[in-house]
């Protein structure tokens, strides 16, 4: 099956099944909440792929805080950090799980800029220093865009715009992770947020925010409950991650998604290999197509957007040899380095 609702949820990883199963049959358990054998297992599970997602991602001194989506993960950034009278630097290619959290939070006195596109959907970056203002906190972008073939947003270029500022560099990462690996560290990004249903290949209901220690203390709460810590005190604890995990979380939904990025390291390469082998071909029938009917493409052509992957030596093979070694999201990448 040729799946063309890619952008909105993936078929899974061949090995989730199981290791979902295999959680539930092994006496699925909660964690920080019982001395028991199986509450122990189940606790160095989360500890295992909060780690897994940290080296995945590039991301040094950081801490993965566990969603049920990115829509919850970027709820959790906008109205935990943002406070009355602040403003932020969106792009116009932003998803509404950025633009609705936005404009609820207007009514707090927030405000926001976009940074626009040209008529191709690209960046227009020679405008993003005229929107800062001294109020400005944060410049939050998409790593990718799922409603037209825009690849990739400039990360490299806006993170050294956001350190030269001092502002914090938020990313939405769910269409690109697991597509493209996203290296925290070399792009410059504060704060990613990610879903596992997409191009990791995970399960639905699970997703992340990865963010230092000291961001972390900077943001409140979206929920308060029991974390199964501190549990004498009515006052959420201040660590991370246990500040942004109230209530029990999707256990099941976290075994799925360690397996998922597990094959998906082993498998990157046949797995891109084929992702841009049929988007070819789709996009070259639309073209042969549009001689008959009235299709037109909006957006960049693969040729185009394959400057992201070095294509230029050969329009019809990926020399990732070249491309880890030229483009920072493939830079410092272990699964790609082991190939």
């Amino acid at each position: 099956m040729i799946n063309f609702d890619q952008a909105s949820s993936s078929l899974k990883a061949p090995n989730l099944p199981e290791a979902v199963a295999e959680f539930i049959r092994t006496g699925a358990s909660n964690i920080n909440r019982g001395s028991l054998n199986i509450s122990y297992e189940a606790t160095q599970l989360v500890y295992k792929t909060r780690e897994y997602i940290l080296d995945y991602f590039g991301a040094k001194n950081k801490q993965v805080i566990f969603t049920k989506n990115v829509t919850e993960s970027l709820n959790l950034l906008l109205k935990g950090f943002l406070k009355g009278g602040d403003h932020i630097i969106v792009s116009a290619l932003e998803h509404n799980a950025v633009m609705r959290p936005l404009k609820f939070l207007e009514k707090m006195n927030v405000s926001y800029s976009v940074i626009p596109c040209d008529e191709k959907g690209r960046l227009k970056l020679e405008e993003l220093k005229s929107l800062i203002k001294p109020n400005t906190k944060a410049i939050l972008t998409t790593a990718a865009r799922q409603c037209n073939r825009i690849l990739y947003s400039p990360l490299e270029q806006i993170g050294e715009a956001a350190k030269e500022n001092n502002i914090p560099y938020f990313v939405d990462g769910a269409q690109l992770a697991g597509f493209l690996p996203i290296n925290m560290e070399a792009l410059g990004i504060d704060v990613l947020a990610l879903t596992g249903h997409k191009s990791l290949l995970g399960p639905h209901g699970i997703g992340a925010l990865i963010l230092s220690e000291e961001m972390g203390q900077s943001i409140e709460p979206l929920l308060h409950g029991g974390t199964g810590s501190i549990s004498d005190k009515f006052d959420m604890p201040k660590t991370l991650p246990d500040k942004f995990e109230a209530g029990t979380q999707n256990l099941m939904g976290i075994a799925g998604l360690l397996a998922s990025m597990r094959w998906l390291a082993e498998h990157h390469i046949e797995v891109l290999k084929n992702e841009l082998t049929l988007t070819r071909a789709f996009i070259e029938g639309i073209k042969e197509m549009s001689k008959e009917y009235p299709i037109r493409l909006v957006g960049l052509d693969l040729e185009e957007s394959g400057y992201l992957l070095d294509m230029s030596e050969d329009r019809r093979e990926l020399k990732l040899e070249s491309n880890k070694k030229n483009y920072p999201l493939l830079k410092e990448r272990k699964l790609l380095l082991e190939k």
